[in-house]
């Protein structure tokens, strides 16, 4: 684990907020000037923009600290600066963190929230638009807490860890951890995976390549052939384009009428963007040791399913206890009442106009434009 910000009573800390922006500054970052060098490149009532250098790892990273408006007309500003920054950004590892006060969907929010449709649609069109990734993380799922109970309480996932493509290809292992809160109503975020080193990964192609007539007699001849120097080619083959293609677009599983103008850039960010969500990078053995070595969670995982198919056992029970023990936040029995309860005419309306235009719904024919017409 790498430690942007930390404390050691033995050092002074330097510290930078924005309070000559704001009064009191509604962010401060301190650290260490022994593990870190932090270069203030901008600064903004929502963000402080800066360039961080590790002294032991000897390795740069861009880093925006932001703290999002409560209201969405002001928080516009945040996502056009992100959207200007990110221009000038070109292959340098960047990490965007902080509380943007705003979710990307519904399945963020636990409780009753008045976040609108055009407040998540703005955030995600912002981190599209950047090109960021979400990093993975383990812990809690929503990091912000109102402090009530009852139909009152209120969950929400406002903070979150997000970085491009530069970082993930750096540091391939990053994640985060949402701890619990303590002293604030917000979870704490802490980077890991950052120190970590991923080993090269076996050689692996996509099956499709062994129909093409000769592909693996060709492959065969060319690894029997010994290169001098590099091996490098630049083959543009007619064929060779409309297999991409169709990779990239088995791969991103995207709707290709819409994006399939645009250039392969897109692909690969949504193919990293899924490899990053589908990564595993922590496990919990059933004697509760944490491993996080990406050898021994393989290993974790062979020996299980090992154990699992191999064993004499047709049965298992659950463990009712230990699930409720792992559980961070359950329902009273009052919003237990709020599950079962009948859905109106009203909320089947708005849930039905809240899907985007080009999706399923007009694949079965049934079209906005002319349900809004007719008043339905």
């Amino acid at each position: 684990m790498i430690k942007l910000a930390s404390w050691n009573v033995r050092v002074l800390m330097v510290l930078t907020t924005n309070e000559q922006l704001i009064k009191w500054g509604r962010i401060w970052i301190t650290w260490n000037p022994l593990e870190v060098d932090v270069d203030v490149l901008e600064v903004g009532t929502q963000y402080i923009h800066c360039r961080t250098f590790n002294k032991r790892m000897h390795t740069k990273c861009l880093i925006t600290v932001v703290y999002g408006d409560y209201d969405i007309i002001p928080r516009r500003s945040l996502w056009n600066t992100l959207r200007s920054l990110s221009i000038g950004i070109l292959e340098e590892p960047w990490l965007v963190l902080g509380d943007f006060n705003a979710v990307i969907d519904d399945s963020e929010v636990c409780g009753r929230a008045a976040d609108t449709s055009a407040s998540m649609t703005e955030f995600r069109n912002c981190i599209r638009d950047t090109e960021l990734v979400q990093l993975p993380f383990t812990g809690c799922p929503y990091t912000w807490h109102n402090c009530s109970d009852g139909t009152r309480s209120l969950w929400k996932r406002l903070d979150r860890m997000l970085a491009n493509l530069a970082l993930l290809e750096v540091w391939p292992s990053s994640a985060y951890i949402s701890a619990l809160p303590s002293t604030s109503d917000h979870s704490p975020l802490i980077l890991t995976g950052m120190d970590r080193i991923t080993e090269r990964a076996i050689f692996r192609f996509d099956n499709y390549l062994v129909q093409l007539p000769g592909f693996l007699e060709s492959v065969e001849s060319i690894w029997k052939h010994r290169f001098i120097g590099t091996a490098m080619y630049d083959v543009v083959y007619a064929t060779a384009v409309k297999l991409e293609i169709s990779m990239l677009q088995q791969r991103a599983k995207l709707r290709w009428l819409k994006h399939g103008d645009q250039s392969s850039k897109l692909f690969f960010r949504k193919i990293t963007s899924t490899r990053v969500k589908q990564r595993v990078f922590q496990i919990t053995k059933a004697s509760g040791e944490v491993l996080t070595e990406q050898n021994d969670v393989i290993q974790e995982f062979i020996l299980y399913f090992q154990n699992l198919l191999g064993g004499s056992s047709t049965h298992r029970t659950i463990d009712l206890g230990f699930l409720r023990s792992e559980l961070q936040h359950t329902i009273t029995t009052t919003e237990a009442s709020l599950l079962v309860a009948p859905v109106t005419h009203l909320e089947v309306k708005e849930a039905f106009f809240a899907i985007e235009v080009e999706s399923a719904r007009d694949r079965m024919g049934i079209h906005r434009p002319s349900i809004e017409q007719h008043g339905q």
